[in-house]
């Protein structure tokens, strides 16, 4: 894993950007790509040409010969690019772990330079004591000046590990352009553009991660050059600056427990997100539900995970989590995954602005939901009253509600532990009066009842309904300052106040 804080060389980021086995990988492909092209085409070619009189067999024949021809002509590109992109990916790994063990190195001198500091300074100390004792003061001097020098010296390895790390730079951008120049010059090998003969080749599901979502370019040059746009870094998210990125570690679906007492939101407003995983990890049938949607790709060094985008299944190559985003524990876990997986399919503003109902279509094209309008939503004028059926008018088609909505006796569904996935969404600052407001909660087994803070715009899962009070857990996990964590119980009354809508879905 790189190194996220290069601040003891004087660097805001990571000199050396990319990720090796991405790129290999990339290369490999694109080398079995083109070979595979060479065998076809020199297959096409030799078809016995039947010397049919028939001019549906003639037209056949000219078609095999034009696609056996570009084959001929595309299969030298790509494998010429992919023995390119091998070679850069071995310098990036050397570079990569020169300047890590650089980076190590001056920050341990640094360490040793406060250090010898701290001595001289004790040392001068001591002299100016010793200010009557001559002989004594002349020894803390020059202890002081020995300290002097070890702390010069190892302030300049810093500045030599610095200069290294600048030379390791410069041979990252000279090995970079000089990629890009040989992968334009294979490109121009045969005057494939020329022919106008757009081949649609993808490599799945190496290709499509290659492409990214929306891509909509599959030729020749179209995958050449998406792939040029990958090698300075792979992952290309709209990631606000104070957010990092962090590898995955192979092992979270061995590790994960699965339990929405260890999940933690952290820094992402994704509330919805979180909430809509908690409530799915309740039961057995939710967990596994989560594990078919995630593999490791070992080629990849990285999960495939499952979303549905617009009722669809489409999968999210994921080799990198935010580093300050969702975790288990504290560390990386199913929640981070599929938060990386909603960030790359939508943005980080879809990331943090959508609301609860859409977290079940997210995890599960099948589950049918339902909303449930509180007291708050029915004498605030919106008009919803307690009547089922759709949600009406203009109002449903700004909140883009999908299922009717209920009235609120539809609470006593169970919540997240009969298998609904259940989501509450509190409501705003302005109407709460303030960023959270404080009342009673009921814990369970010991019904200690203690005051809890509850957040404003804010999802929470409805996990359970415990005589007659409402169980909510928040997404921001184990230990938060709001509530502390875990499940905690409100009256219907406090519930009716504070939030204004409730998504139920059931899993299909």
């Amino acid at each position: 894993m790189r190194y996220l804080d290069w601040s003891p060389l004087g660097l805001t980021g990571d000199p050396i950007p990319g990720d090796p086995p991405v790129i290999l990988t990339g290369g490999q492909a694109f080398e079995q790509a083109g070979q595979a092209m060479a065998d076809l085409a020199a297959r096409l070619r030799a078809v016995p040409n039947c010397r049919s009189q028939a001019a549906s067999v003639a037209v056949l024949e000219r078609r095999w010969e034009g696609l056996a021809q570009a084959l001929a002509l595309a299969g030298p590109v790509f494998q010429e690019a992919g023995r390119v992109l091998v070679g850069f990916a071995f310098v990036v790994d050397q570079l990569q772990q020169d300047t890590a063990w650089s980076l190590s190195r001056a920050r341990q001198a640094l360490e040793d330079a406060t250090f010898a500091d701290r001595r001289q300074e004790r040392w001068l100390a001591d002299a100016r004591l010793a200010a009557e004792a001559p002989c004594e003061r002349e020894t803390c001097l020059a202890k002081a000046r020995q300290a002097a020098q070890e702390a010069a010296d190892a302030r300049d390895v810093v500045r030599q590990r610095g200069q290294a790390v600048e030379q390791a730079t410069a041979e990252w951008e000279r090995a970079a352009r000089r990629t890009m120049d040989q992968i334009d010059q294979a490109a121009q090998i045969k005057p494939l553009g020329g022919s106008g003969l757009a081949l649609g080749l993808t490599f799945p599901p190496f290709g499509e991660y290659l492409t990214g979502p929306g891509a909509a370019d599959f030729t020749v040059f179209g995958l050449l050059g998406q792939l040029i746009d990958r090698i300075v870094d792979h992952v290309k998210w709209d990631l606000p600056n104070r957010f990092n990125l962090i590898n995955v570690p192979p092992d979270i679906l061995d590790t994960d427990p699965f339990d929405p007492d260890h999940n933690e939101q952290n820094y992402v407003g994704d509330c919805w997100l979180i909430s809509t995983l908690n409530g799915v990890m309740e039961t057995d049938a939710g967990d596994q539900r989560l594990r078919d949607a995630i593999r490791w790709g070992e080629a990849e060094h990285g999960y495939w995970v499952t979303l549905y985008v617009a009722g669809q299944p489409k999968e999210f190559l994921v080799t990198q989590v935010i580093a300050e985003g969702a975790a288990v524990d504290g560390k990386p876990g199913v929640v981070s995954l599929y938060e990386a997986a909603v960030l790359q399919a939508g943005g980080f503003n879809n990331l943090e602005s959508q609301m609860p109902w859409v977290g079940p279509a997210v995890v599960d094209d099948q589950a049918t939901d339902f909303h449930i309008g509180t007291r708050f939503m029915r004498e605030s004028g919106l008009g919803i009253g307690r009547l089922g059926g759709s949600l009406p008018g203009v109002i449903g088609e700004v909140l883009g509600l999908v299922g009717p909505m209920v009235s609120d006796d539809a609470i006593a569904s169970g919540g997240s532990a009969d298998g609904t996935i259940a989501i509450a969404s509190t409501v705003t600052p302005e109407i709460l009066g303030g960023p959270n407001k404080e009342v009673p909660a009921t814990r369970y087994p010991s019904g200690v009842t203690k005051p809890v803070r509850i957040a404003a715009s804010h999802a929470y899962e409805v996990v359970d309904i415990k005589d007659g009070l409402i169980g909510l857990r928040n997404p921001h996990g184990p230990g938060n300052q709001l509530d502390g964590g875990g499940v905690f119980y409100l009256t219907p009354e406090d519930f009716d106040a504070i939030f204004w809508e409730q998504t139920n879905a059931r899993p299909g």
